[in-house]
């Protein structure tokens, strides 16, 4: 039972003295749950109503109820009660109740304006790549290109240029995971100038094009990754600019543009970018191809170097450990089903040598074809990355391609998996590929570190019961990649 509420407890411990046997417990059991949650939601009710303009949240609140002195008829307003206390005691407003009894254990209360919660979330995604235990929305991407969007000037000022000019992987982030309109929108904030941002954002789409459009094509993920590049570049150009950028001066992009292209991409010439830039520009071309031809003399004699050694000194820079999390949300929790096949498939991908990925960028597209594999979707957005991340030892936190492009071939390898699962598992029959995916891996789960490790726990559906017929175990993950192994608890599975 789901109760959707804009107030949030991320954890609710309830300790129950039941009277009697052990058999009378189980039988009372059920009807206490039902007056545990006829209490949570009168509570929410009631709390929200009262203040429908502002959101509370807290870590975790602990109740304590005693069936000896408190019927079971009185549960739900004993559950209302002790919840009330609890906010009442770190500074909610006082509703009208009698409090005579403290709850067992209490931590801070946050209490946020609808605009302020929707401003945190923004930051702490930022920030970290996934959604805060607070978080209420199922598109976090969405959610965030809106909020973006919405944001006001003293917003950025205060807050997110500050975050973006000390925290180099939150520029990483924007540049990857962010669509193009809100890359435009952030450019417009660093700038202030509309015109001078949509200069910078159409230069930017003017260099794909040339990347894209190039006689010889770049393999899958390559101009993705010099785009990327680009963008970080060209946005920690405009952070440190301490006059105002204005369309004036938007030959300076060119510069940058240069930069990026001549140190990173060998197989573009001299000549041909110079051509490029001609073609592109009106009033400003030959002084641009001009600009051009001096940074490409300046580099003369300098070793053009591939995309697998892009600037590994910035590249170090963006590099930045996530908060230290026990849990993790998920949303495809059931990708652990197709343990068995995953090693073959990156083999048939080309991303293996000798059982370990070739590089961080194959890395990169092997977490991109999980999320690829078990949702079937050809976008990748960071916080439902966090298990094919794991499973990958990509480090969460660390900015994948959002829009990274995966070959006909990689699509085509992953729906031959689901197909040879499907076979090997008898007991779905008839199941397509999306019927295996809809009803088995994406699947809610929770990832959890303990003392031993990490434990995959995967939430129960009453279909499950054909994990029985699973011809391969699944409680046990550790790939020759891995450094740990990966424990799952999955009822019905062994």
């Amino acid at each position: 039972m789901t109760i959707k509420s804009k107030n949030i407890i991320n954890k609710l411990v309830i300790e129950l003295q039941l009277p009697g046997s052990e058999n009378q417990r189980d039988e009372n059991s059920d009807n206490v749950k039902v007056a545990v949650l006829d209490g949570i939601y009168s509570f929410d009710r009631n709390f929200s109503a009262s203040f429908s303009d502002q959101i509370y949240r807290t870590e975790q609140v602990q109740i304590n109820i005693s069936i000896d002195r408190d019927k079971r008829s009185n549960i739900a307003a004993e559950v209302v009660r002790q919840l009330k206390e609890h906010f009442l005691q770190q500074g909610a407003p006082r509703l009208q109740f009698q409090n005579d009894r403290k709850p067992g254990s209490l931590t801070e209360v946050t209490r946020l304006t609808e605009r302020q919660k929707n401003e945190e979330l923004l930051l702490y995604f930022l920030l970290h790549g996934f959604s805060p235990w607070w978080a209420d929305s199922p598109d976090m991407m969405k959610v965030t290109d809106t909020l973006l969007a919405e944001s006001s000037p003293d917003f950025w000022e205060l807050k997110l240029r500050p975050l973006l000019v000390n925290k180099p992987v939150v520029v990483e982030r924007i540049a990857k995971q962010f669509t193009d309109e809100s890359y435009l929108r952030i450019l417009f904030l660093a700038t202030g100038d509309e015109s001078a941002a949509n200069s910078a954002g159409r230069f930017v789409g003017e260099v794909e094009n040339f990347l894209k459009e190039r006689p010889d094509p770049f393999s899958y993920g390559f101009t993705e990754k010099i785009i990327a590049i680009l963008k970080i570049r060209l946005l920690n150009y405009l952070l440190e600019k301490k006059e105002k950028f204005t369309r004036s001066s938007e030959s300076q992009l060119i510069e940058v543009a240069t930069a990026v292209l001549l140190d990173n991409v060998a197989e573009v010439t001299s000549y041909e970018w110079t051509e490029f830039i001609k073609g592109t520009t009106e009033k400003k071309r030959q002084k641009w191809a001009n600009i051009a031809k001096k940074k490409i003399k300046a580099r003369t004699g300098k070793p053009e170097t591939n995309i697998t050694e892009i600037d590994k000194k910035e590249e170090l820079k963006t590099i930045a450990a996530s908060p230290v999390e026990g849990v993790y949300n998920v949303s495809q929790a059931g990708l652990v089903l197709l343990h068995p096949f995953m090693s073959r498939l990156f083999e048939k991908t080309g991303y293996l040598k000798d059982g370990l990925f070739r590089s961080d960028e194959v890395r990169e597209r092997a977490v991109c074809l999980l999320h690829y594999l078990s949702a079937g979707e050809s976008e990748y957005p960071e916080p439902e990355l966090l298990l094919p991340m794991h499973l990958c030892s990509w480090p969460a936190g660390i900015p994948v391609n959002r829009f990274l492009t995966l070959s006909k071939y990689e699509k085509e390898e992953c729906s031959r998996l689901l197909k040879s699962a499907i076979e090997h598992w008898q007991a779905l029959k008839n199941t397509t590929p999306d019927g295996l995916r809809v009803n088995f891996l994406m699947r809610n789960g929770r990832l959890k570190k303990g003392e031993f490790g990490w434990t995959l726990h995967v939430e129960h559906k009453t279909h499950d019961v054909l994990l029985n017929k699973l011809p391969w175990g699944i409680s046990l993950i550790k790939f020759k990649w891995m450094s740990e192994h990966l424990t799952i608890d999955w009822k019905n599975s062994s």
